[in-house]
Parts: C-alpha cells; sequence; structure tokens
C-alpha cells in the first residue's frame, strides 16, 4: 500500500503526517472525514534506506546557522522600513552566489513576487523551516509584526545553538570513552579470547561457567559481527522511519 505525505489543518494548526491509503483520492476522503483540511498530499518516496542514509539531492541543504543568520539579517531589513522583497534582493547579494542559503532567498524572492506570503514561501523550501517557525511567521503577518517576531525568531534560533554546542560539547568526552571501551571489549572479544581458546581446550579441565561465557561471547562475535552490525543498522532505520511522523512521534 502506497505511503503519502498529508499536510492539513487540524484545529487551527498546521499538521504534517504520513498515512497510508490505496490511493490520493480516498486519502483526501478519509482525512475529509476526520473534520480537517487536507492543504496538500502527495506520494511518500521514503524507504528504511532512504531513512538511514538521507539525501539532499531533493532539496537545499541549510544550516541552522545559515537560518539563525537570514532572520536576523531580514528582521534588521524589514525594521529599517525596507519592503520584503527588496529586503530579500539585499540578502541575495550578500550571500555567495551557489551557496544553499542564496539559492534559498531566491526561491523565497520568486514566491513572494508571484504573490505568495513569506510564511507561504517559507513553507515551499522542502522542511528548511520548522513548524513552530512557520506558525510564528504566519502570527507576525496576521498581526502586522513580522520584523518584530523575526527579532524573537533570531534570539530564539541563537538561544538554540548555543544550547546545542554546549550539549554537544558536553557530549564529547563521554562519547570518545563509550566508544573507546566498546572497541577494547571487541579488541579481546575478537583477537585476544580466541588466542587463549586453545589453551583452555588442551588443560582437559573443566571451564567455570564465567570462562565459558567469555569464550561463547567471542566465537559468537568473531563469526556473526556482520549479523550485530546489520541489526543495529535496522534498529537505526526503524527509530529514524518512526520519529519522521508526528502522529508516531508522540506514541514515543
Amino acid at each position: 500500500m502506497p505511503t503519502y505525505q498529508c499536510k492539513f489543518i487540524r484545529e487551527g494548526e498546521v499538521v504534517q503526517e504520513t498515512r497510508d491509503a490505496e490511493n490520493e483520492s480516498l486519502l483526501i476522503i478519509a482525512l475529509q472525514n476526520e473534520g480537517v483540511i487536507p492543504l496538500n498530499v502527495s506520494e511518500s518516496k521514503d524507504t528504511f534506506l532512504g531513512l538511514l542514509f538521507p539525501s539532499t539531492a531533493s532539496g537545499l541543504k541549510v544550516s541552522q546557522k545559515d537560518i539563525g543568520i537570514f532572520t536576523r539579517e531580514l528582521a534588521t531589513l524589514l525594521s529599517a522600513g525596507l519592503p520584503l522583497d527588496r529586503s530579500l534582493s539585499v540578502l541575495i547579494n550578500l550571500t555567495e552566489d551557489g551557496s544553499p542559503i542564496n539559492q534559498m532567498t531566491e526561491n523565497i524572492l520568486e514566491k513572494v513576487k508571484s504573490g505568495a506570503p513569506l510564511s507561504d514561501a517559507l513553507d515551499a523550501q522542502n522542511k528548511v523551516f520548522s513548524r513552530f517557525y512557520l506558525n510564528m511567521i504566519r502570527a507576525g503577518e496576521a498581526g502586522g509584526s513580522l520584523e518584530n517576531v523575526l527579532e524573537r525568531l533570531a534570539d530564539y534560533l541563537e538561544q538554540s545553538k548555543e544550547l546545542r554546542d554546549t550539549v554537544s560539547t558536553a557530549m564529547i568526552y563521554p562519547v570518545i570513552l563509550m566508544v573507546i571501551s566498546f572497541a577494547s571489549v571487541f579488541l579481546l572479544l575478537t583477537f585476544v579470547v580466541p588466542q587463549f581458546t586453545e589453551m583452555f581446550e588442551n588443560s582437559g579441565k573443566e571451564l567455570p561457567i564465567p570462562t565459558q561465557v567469555v569464550v561463547g561471547a567471542a566465537e559468537f562475535l568473531k563469526s556473526y559481527w556482520w549479523a550485530l552490525f546489520a541489526g543495529f543498522l535496522l534498529l537505526v532505520a526503524v527509530v529514524k522511519y518512526e520519529l519522521s511522523d508526528s502522529k508516531r512521534r508522540r506514541v514515543w
């Protein structure tokens, strides 16, 4: 059964979910029966392999740092009294030609010039902007205070980046210790323990249970390490697949 990416309005909030259906028409009818307003339904091409090794070919890879700079500079230009299209043109000139942020800004400007509001232009950038970001922009457009909302979003993005950097820095040392520990255990079980196995067998004595467990683990790891690695990759793919949909993510 095909899988579809659905975007709809539920209780005044734009929601995006992944649904299975026989075809697009039946899915739209099912959404309408739920009392929601369908906005967009498209067949999903996501697979376990695609989720495990995501490709950037389908969209621009814009960093959170670039989004923060884009938000701050756009807020500054709008606060200075420049119209939206002129502000976007200035940002295009300030960025490197051909860079992801440059291409994204050009796409946004093209949408704005065609008559789309800024929120819709941002929403069309293939999930570059979060739902929270888009909802804040829509609120700013509705309230006539877009530049103030952009300033607050810029502050939020900068604080979020600082927090992520702090957490990442704090996690480096534990991660290094964990990797070294796993590597040490792997080397011991696959290279060191097998060298003593023959000596244990020639001793003619029954080995203690803990020693038998270690020898058995070494033999299993040496013979089936590829299965453990494949299982780990499958687990990562399943977790990413489950978290890719907002409905399943709430269950987790």
